[in-house]
């Protein structure tokens, strides 16, 4: 936003980002999961106008992997939580399944 000075902390991991937020203030874009409480008892604000931000999971693996369930199971989770996510998946996995046939 051109209102608000360049920032002095860079990072990219959310929960430096989150904490140094709380102790100094400022803004970033926070995954929703772990700024949720701190929305809900006051601590933080969404500020309005701003579109969600999405970032895409990628799950990668080998076919013939020993951890497929657990991999299958992972894919599940992000499901639960993630329906957008979830129909990238299902997207890329049709697409791949697609060429190996």
């Amino acid at each position: 936003h051109p209102k608000i000075p360049a920032p002095y902390l860079r990072t990219s991991t959310a929960r430096i980002a989150l904490d140094f937020i709380l102790e100094k203030g400022g803004a970033a874009y926070l995954p929703v999961s772990l700024v949720e409480p701190f929305i809900a008892n006051g601590q933080l604000y969404k500020v309005s106008g701003v579109e969600d931000w999405y970032r895409p999971i990628y799950l990668s693996y080998r076919k013939a992997s020993t951890s497929v369930e657990a991999i299958k199971q992972v894919e599940e989770i992000v499901k639960e939580i993630d329906p957008l996510t979830a129909y990238s998946l299902q997207q890329i996995g049709s697409a791949s399944s697609d060429a190996n046939h």
